[in-house]
C-alpha cells in the first residue's frame, strides 16, 4: 500500500499507522476494489478529456478514503470517499451541505479552500460510494507536537483567529445544516431553529425522554439533572442571531500550512452547518479544554493550554477591531454562556461516562452564580477546574 502522497496528508492520518486498524482494512478493500477505468474516464471528463492516472497509494482515516489523481498536464485532485461498512446502498447526507458550504465560504471569504469539482451523496457512481472530487493543495498537516507549530505557534494563531473571524461575517438566520445554497439564501434540513435557546432546548427535551429507559431508582435524579440545565440555561444571556456558518472542527489538524507557517488550506468541512455563537466561539485544537477530563490534565499542560487560549482571545479580539466588528467571539469564547451551552451539548452528545463530570461542573456553576458577589464573567477556569 505504501505512503500516503504528500497532497493528501490533510486528512490527518499517516497511512502506515492504521495498516491494522478495522477502517484501515476496509479502506484498504475498498481501494483495491475500485473500477479505475471507470473513476479515470469520469474524472478526465471533468477536464474536457485531459487524460488522468489514480494515484497507486492512498490514506485513510475512521470514515473516509482519499486518494490523488494526477493529470497529464501535471495539475492534482483529490477524491474523498465514505469508507462502505456493508453491501447495502450508502448515503451520507454530510456530503451535500460539506459541499455546499465549501463553495459558500470560496465565494465569500479569503479562507483558503479546496475548489469542489464533484460530489454524490449516494452510492450509484463510479466511486460505489458518496464522494467528493476536489482541488488538491499542496500543504502540510500539523499536531500539536510538530516542530513546525512550536516554531511557529503565535503566527499560525494569527491566522487562525482570523480564520474564524472571517467565517463569522457568513450567518443566517437560521440554525441547522445547511442542505441547498441558492445565492444568498440556503435551505436547512430538520431539525432547524430561529433561536439558540430553541436549539438547546431542543437538545434537553430529547435528554429528558431517555429518562424513560432509566431504571427508576435513577429516574428521579436523572429528571433533576435535566431540570438544572434548564434553570441555568433560563438564567445565562445567549447572543443572538444572525448566527455564524461553522466549521465544527476546526483545529491545526484541519489546515494545510507550508514550510514558512503559513496556513495555505482550510479542510475536512464535513462537520459544518450553521450553529449558535456559543458553539460556533470555539477554542481550536490542541487548546481547547475538554472539560469532563479537567483533572487529568498536568500542570504544564495546564498551564500551556490557558496562555494559548489568553494568546488567541486576544487574536480573536483584535481581529475584530480590527474588521470593525463587534467583539462577539472574543467575549462569548471565554464566557460562562459558552460552558453551560458546552455542557448541555455535551450532555446529550458525549460518552455517558461523561454525564456525571458534566452534571459537576453544571451544578458548580449554579451554586457559584447564586454568591452575593458573583458577577458575570468572574467565573474562572480554575474555579471550573476545581469543580
Amino acid at each position: 500500500m505504501g505512503t500516503a502522497p504528500p497532497s493528501a496528508h490533510w486528512l490527518g492520518f499517516s497511512q502506515l499507522d492504521f495498516e491494522t486498524t478495522p477502517w484501515a482494512v476496509a479502506a484498504g478493500a475498498m481501494f483495491s476494489s475500485l473500477d479505475r477505468l471507470a473513476i479515470r474516464e469520469f474524472i478526465s471528463s471533468l477536464r474536457h478529456g485531459i487524460s488522468c492516472e489514480i494515484s497507486p497509494q492512498f490514506t485513510n482515516g475512521t470514515q473516509h478514503l482519499v486518494f490523488e489523481v494526477s493529470f497529464s498536464d501535471d495539475l492534482r485532485w483529490i477524491a474523498r470517499l465514505k469508507i462502505r461498512r456493508d453491501t447495502d446502498e450508502h448515503f451520507d447526507d454530510s456530503v451535500k451541505s460539506q459541499a455546499c458550504a465549501m463553495k459558500l465560504v470560496r465565494e465569500r471569504t479569503r479562507i483558503p479552500v479546496p475548489d469542489v469539482y464533484a460530489w454524490d451523496s449516494g452510492s450509484q457512481n463510479v466511486f460505489g460510494a458518496p464522494y467528493i472530487v476536489m482541488e488538491a493543495i499542496s500543504g502540510r498537516e500539523l499536531h500539536s507536537k510538530d516542530p513546525l507549530f512550536q516554531t511557529f505557534r503565535e503566527k499560525i494563531l494569527d491566522q487562525m483567529a482570523s480564520i474564524l473571524i472571517e467565517l463569522s461575517t457568513i450567518r443566517f438566520d437560521t440554525i441547522g445544516d445547511i442542505e441547498q445554497l441558492d445565492g444568498a439564501s440556503a435551505t436547512f434540513g430538520t431539525p432547524n431553529f430561529t433561536s439558540s435557546r430553541d436549539y438547546y432546548t431542543y437538545y434537553l427535551d430529547k435528554d429528558l425522554q431517555r429518562s424513560e429507559s432509566i431504571p427508576e431508582n435513577e429516574k428521579e435524579k436523572y429528571i433533576m439533572e435535566n431540570e438544572n440545565c434548564r434553570r441555568l440555561l433560563n438564567q445565562i444571556s445567549l447572543t443572538d442571531g444572525p448566527y455564524p456558518l461553522t466549521h465544527f472542527d476546526f483545529g491545526i489538524f484541519n489546515v494545510l500550512v507550508d514550510d514558512g507557517g503559513d496556513i495555505v488550506g482550510v479542510i475536512d468541512w464535513s462537520g459544518v452547518g450553521v450553529y449558535p455563537w456559543e458553539v460556533f466561539a470555539q477554542y481550536p485544537e490542541p487548546l481547547r479544554i475538554t472539560w469532563p477530563l479537567r483533572a487529568m490534565y498536568s500542570e504544564q499542560n495546564w498551564k500551556q493550554h490557558i496562555e494559548d487560549q489568553r494568546y488567541f482571545k486576544e487574536a480573536l479580539r483584535k481581529c475584530e477591531r480590527d474588521r470593525g466588528l463587534p467583539e462577539i467571539i472574543s467575549s462569548v469564547i471565554g464566557s460562562e454562556s459558552k460552558l453551560i451551552a458546552e455542557g448541555i451539548l455535551g450532555i446529550g452528545f458525549g460518552p455517558e461516562r461523561w454525564r456525571k463530570r458534566w452534571m459537576d461542573i453544571l451544578e458548580g456553576i449554579e451554586l457559584r452564580t447564586k454568591n452575593s458577589l458573583y458577577t458575570t464573567g468572574s467565573i474562572t477556569f480554575e474555579e471550573v477546574r476545581k469543580m
